[in-house]
């Protein structure tokens, strides 16, 4: 995760940018946010160095109040004691969506554990690789993910993009890569852009951004020039190689390249300047890359949704739109101008808001566990400073629909926190269960799933849970629980061979055992199947030594449901077998 110094000044730029905006007219399904906090009339011009010891993207421990927790838990308990029965119902004649096989993506990670996982895409993808030196083939800069030093590294010697593009290959994923088209590539693998010449070593540049500018630096310092003619060049050479990229992420995180990236760019960006970057390079490359899906803008974070870096200035210059309907929109009048796409996906990144963290005291936990519902449900208000329902996926697809329809969705970045704990592994489950339901065509989960962690488990009960490559289904059908506060499911069925897929998730933690009975409609059942089962010992921190793995395999099931014993915090993965006479034909 981002280091806090950088999280604060993201902090304080997008309160900044809030706060200071005109009021709008608010859209009565999906208004734009507002945030009550009022600040100084001074243009972004004016600011200097502002300081703010507040953290975006991790929870600051939060204060004793153990009484109240006591007494929030025993309200808990009574109501999980006052649970005498879990029913699971699933009705397999009520289809809810297509699940697209693309949303089991995930980011550069130790082989051994994509390899294991099985995953739908590999994503190249990061700060780094936005500084990627695709004409050596090694080189990149972390940007400021390191300490807020702007260095070079990737020592290794080899071609990264070119392995990374052949061990994908191995693993029969979709390949998903990130261009660099910030304008600049490391030039080497270890110089540094505000050297401290009397220690001998990198300093932060007294960590500017470019709303302080206190010091800036000679980009040729790391860097060298690229531009998409030297794109043009890298995606033939693949080509000319035999090999193709499926997904092509052209930018990432644009609006955050003043401050991660700052070395190379100290100017906020503004609207036109991303859409210009887009559609400069993917006009480059669209006829060298016909069948590659062409995504973007790639946003990081939820204010940036609305608005640019530099702020309501930029807006009011735009039409006062809120960012991605504008890029939409614009995009789509430049396709129909040149007579074909440059937009195949629109690429978001989601990270919900006091989440990406490791904390697992009581109030994020049971935080965590809600958040995915800010995915999909009108009626569940964000419980950060945002205070409203971010409904994103119907949200972005209401805006795909109005302003470019026919465009893909993508989130190519996420993630929910605390992946070594097995509070996190139960929001990975709900999520990709949410995925499966949603339109959603691409999801990534970043950064790296480790090996054999909680995260690691839950993932692969969808994608691998057989550990012979066996997965989840790939049409969403209903799946109702009696008590959806403590236990959550999720029904698949797989059209090729008929199987229905039972994803049950008990979200209480500790020793919380549940009897649950799995009833199914619509479908018959030869009364073969298997039951999967994750259920992480370690409550805490992840504990290799006291954590099972995925466990289960075939059993006799019941023709029309079955009882099954749902530990505390844990996965569950039921398979059935259909009758011979079973119907399935979704024509």
């Amino acid at each position: 995760m981002r280091n806090k110094l950088l999280a604060s000044s993201i902090f304080f730029l997008l309160i900044f940018i809030v706060g200071c905006q005109p009021e709008v007219e608010p859209n009565a399904l999906f208004p734009t946010p507002t945030l009550a906090i009022e600040l100084s009339s001074g243009s972004i011009e004016e600011i200097e160095i502002i300081t703010y010891d507040i953290i975006i993207q991790e929870t600051a421990v939060p204060f004793d109040y153990s009484k109240i927790e006591e007494e929030e838990e025993k309200i808990r308990q009574a109501a999980i004691n006052a649970i005498d029965k879990i029913e699971i119902r699933v009705d397999v004649t009520s289809e809810l969506s297509n699940i697209s096989p693309y949303i089991y993506g995930v980011s550069l990670s130790d082989p051994r554990a994509v390899r294991r996982l099985s995953p739908s895409v590999y994503n190249w993808t990061g700060d780094p690789t936005v500084r990627y030196n695709i004409l050596k083939g090694r080189g990149w800069n972390e940007g400021r993910e390191s300490d807020y030093i702007n260095e070079n590294a990737f020592p290794d010697s080899s071609n990264h993009a070119l392995d990374f593009i052949d061990f994908a290959d191995s693993i029969n994923a979709a390949k998903s890569f990130t261009l660099p088209t910030i304008g600049w590539v490391a030039k080497d693998t270890s110089s540094c852009s505000f050297p401290d010449a009397e220690l001998g070593n990198c300093s932060t540049g007294l960590e500017s951004t470019c709303l302080s500018r206190s010091v800036t630096a000679n980009p040729s310092q790391t860097s060298v020039r690229i531009d998409p003619e030297d794109m043009v060049t890298f995606l033939q050479s693949i080509k000319d190689s035999g090999n193709s990229l499926d997904f092509i992420s052209v930018l990432y995180e644009p609006e955050l390249w003043g401050i991660v990236h700052y070395d190379v760019h100290p100017e906020c960006m503004t609207y036109g300047e991303i859409l210009e970057i887009y559609q400069s390079y993917t006009t480059a490359i669209r006829d060298v890359v016909p069948d590659s899906l062409l995504m973007g803008p790639g946003t990081c974070c939820w204010e940036f949704y609305f608005n640019s870096p530099s702020g309501p200035k930029d807006r009011a210059l735009n039409d006062d739109k809120e960012f991605i309907p504008w890029f939409l929109e614009s995009m789509q009048a430049y396709d129909e101008a040149a007579g074909k796409r440059h937009l195949d996906v629109l690429e978001i990144h989601y990270y919900p808001q006091d989440l990406a963290n490791e904390f697992v005291d009581p109030v994020v936990a049971e935080h965590r566990l809600r958040a995915p519902w800010s995915l999909f449900d009108p009626l569940y208000s964000d419980e950060s400073y945002i205070n409203e329902p971010v409904q994103l996926i119907p949200r972005m697809n209401a805006w795909i629909d109005e302003y470019y329809p026919g465009t893909k969705l993508a989130i190519s970045a996420w993630n929910f926190g605390a992946q070594d704990t097995m509070n996190g592994a139960i929001a990975i489950a709900e999520v990709l269960g949410i995925y499966g339901q949603q339109d959603l065509h691409y999801a990534s989960f970043f950064p790296e799933i480790e090996l054999d962690s909680p995260a690691f488990h839950a993932f692969k009960m969808y994608t691998n849970y057989d550990g012979f490559g066996a997965n989840y289904g790939d049409l969403a059908v209903l799946a109702e629980s009696s008590h959806p506060e403590a236990v959550s499911a999720y029904s698949s069925l797989d059209l090729e061979n008929g199987n229905l897929h039972i994803m049950i998730i008990n979200r209480i933690e500790k020793v919380q055992e549940f009897e649950a009975e799995i009833i199914w409609d619509g479908y018959e059942s030869t009364g073969v199947g298997a039951i999967y089962q994750y259920a992480g010992r370690d409550l805490e921190n992840f504990n290799p030594d006291l954590d099972p793995g995925i466990t289960g395999g075939p059993t006799q099931m019941g023709q029309t449901k079955q009882i099954v014993s749902l530990p505390g915090y844990s996965i569950t993965h039921m398979i059935l077998e259909p009758a011979e006479n079973q119907d399935l034909n979704r024509e």
